[in-house]
């Protein structure tokens, strides 16, 4: 049968339609060896179905813990820098020396200046930023913004924040606490409140960089010594996780623990110059700023590695300067190794380290303290990097040794990279021991509900394990026990840290009858000769709306 051309295109564009819709088509049928559902949905939204909140606890018990609305977000939009503290971003070197000169014939001394960014932080009045503007061309100019300490924002949740670290953070990341010279030859900038040498370990190898004449907040201010005490700390109560490393204070915020934007681009500035390998920020701010952009770009620039902390309020949003590109932006959990429940969310998480907890110093006099907050997991991320850079002698750089942590993290969430755990949860026993041959290890991953596609009757709940050895496992089991009732899936030749899942439709109707479902997921696989990870319980309840 002959075709018109018009009839030949219709056909080709039917076929076309077909393909497609078979292709994106979801598929939950049961694939070994294939992960699902990388990119993570939220966990608490509505179903298709009645008003109804999906809530999963990841417990070894059945306590619950419901999550509430935050009633206040602080610091979103607040600010308490002076009026009109602006930063002026000249074009290059020649512009920046002409407006550092008109501003000292109109009587204005800039409050700082960043040379290396062209940069100046000054008050000015309306009137005399317009005059700028227009003498100068291409100025850029931003009101600058401020910077804070995430805050621990427990108030807004209800229920269990999950078990603490205590003072079994090394054991945990399996870092040997016997180990000596851990993280030597590495240098930390710490960009904090000002950070005790008494306070945290008076043997450490603690240099300070007072910026803004911060550093006599340091006996009075705990933040900044809490996070230097999780590096450096060198006590039987409290072990540093690489206390040979040379550690840089560089204060960037006051005693209140606030500052600004202008600031912490110069603490960065200042870390790069002189000669950090790693930048641990546990602060931020929800306020984009190009000049805290473009220190964090030239730091990395650098070779540098930054790290920083997503915040503190629950909310899928993450902070700024850990939402930039070239930050490892770091969400926290607790010793079951689940998110905590403050923890912010968001695509930009790169990993989820431990920061409930954890044993800390504090101020002068005060003891040990119980340092939680996606702050304390900062300086854990950090500490691993340093012991990974030391481990390897020099044969990787900053930058590698950081991507390294992170591609060996273990899952947990979602399967692969998700908005809550990013690439996975810190562990140094991988990233140590990633070359090692014959490490037969499978562990049970993480329990995700995929609310986005509920229906009126069922929620999907994605059971997963993941290869955290250095072999190939010719076969892994995965058993999911739902209320009693087992259902096993085997996957096969699963390589090393492939992350497999298998999808459990939960019976809304199961949930209402009992209040309550629990699943418990058991991972196994022949001649495991790293045992102890095999095990996950979670508990899904419904709150109605």
């Amino acid at each position: 049968m002959d075709f018109t051309n018009s009839q030949k295109t219709i056909i080709i564009l039917a076929i076309v339609a077909v393909m497609t819709i078979f292709i994106l088509w979801p598929d939950y049928s049961e694939q070994p060896s294939k992960a699902r559902h990388a990119e993570a949905q939220p966990q608490e939204v509505e179903s298709r179905g009645p008003a109804r909140r999906f809530h999963i606890t990841h417990v070894d018990d059945e306590t619950t813990a419901n999550r509430l609305r935050p009633s206040e977000q602080k610091h979103l939009d607040s600010t308490k820098i002076a009026p009109g503290q602006t930063t002026l971003i000249a074009k290059d070197d020649e512009q920046y020396l002409a407006i550092l000169e008109r501003l000292a014939e109109l009587g204005i001394r800039p409050r700082g200046t960043l040379e290396a960014l062209h940069s100046i932080n000054v008050v000015l009045d309306d009137a005399t930023l317009a005059r700028l503007k227009n003498e100068f061309d291409d100025i850029a100019a931003a009101q600058d913004n401020i910077v804070w300490i995430p805050e621990d924002s427990i108030e807004p949740w209800s229920g269990r924040l999950g078990p603490g670290f205590g003072s079994r953070l090394l054991d945990w990341l399996g870092i040997d606490a016997a180990k000596e010279k851990r993280g030597e030859g590495v240098t930390v900038a710490v960009l904090d409140t000002a950070v005790s040498k008494s306070v945290v370990n008076q043997n450490a190898d603690i240099k300070q960089i007072d910026l803004f004449d911060y550093s006599q907040n340091a006996s009075e201010t705990g933040h900044g010594n809490a996070v230097a005490s999780l590096l450096v700390a060198d006590d039987r109560e409290l072990s540093g996780l690489a206390p040979s490393i040379e550690l840089l204070s560089i204060p960037v915020l006051d005693a209140n623990g606030e500052g600004s934007a202008f600031d912490l681009a110069k603490g960065i500035i200042a870390a790069v110059d002189a000669g950090a390998n790693v930048i641990s920020m546990s602060l931020g701010s929800y306020t984009n700023s190009a000049l805290l952009k473009a220190a964090v770009d030239y730091a990395a620039a650098a070779g540098v590695v930054l790290v920083g902390a997503a915040g503190n309020d629950g909310v899928n949003q993450v902070l700024y300067p850990a939402a930039y590109d070239n930050v490892i932006a770091v969400g926290a959990v607790d010793a079951n190794a689940n998110a905590a429940v403050f923890s912010n969310t968001g695509g930009e998480i790169s990993l989820a380290a431990p920061g409930v907890g954890i044993n800390s110093a504090w101020t002068e006099g005060s003891g040990i303290a119980s340092f939680s907050g996606t702050s304390a997991a900062v300086p854990c991320v950090v500490g691993v990097i340093a012991n990974i850079l030391s481990d390897y002698g020099g044969a990787l750089t900053p930058a590698e040794a950081a991507e390294h942590v992170v591609n060996y993290t273990t899952d947990n969430g979602a399967p692969n990279k998700d908005e809550t755990y990013g690439q996975g949860v810190l562990d140094y026993s991988r990233a140590a021991e990633a070359n090692t041959p014959g490490i037969i290890d499978a562990a049970a991953a993480g329990h995700f509900l995929d609310t986005a596609n509920a229906t009126e009757t069922t929620v999907p709940l994605v059971v997963s394990a993941q290869n955290t050895g250095t072999e190939t496992l010719a076969t892994m089991t995965l058993t999911a026990v739902v209320d009693g009732t087992p259902q096993s899936f085997t996957f096969v030749d699963v390589k090393p840290g492939e992350v497999v899942s298998s999808i459990l439709p939960i019976s809304i109707e199961q949930i209402e009858a009992n209040s309550k479902v629990k699943v418990a997921t058991t991972v196994s696989t022949p001649n495991d000769n790293r045992t102890g990870n095999e095990t996950k319980t979670s508990v899904i309840s419904i709150s109605e709306e």
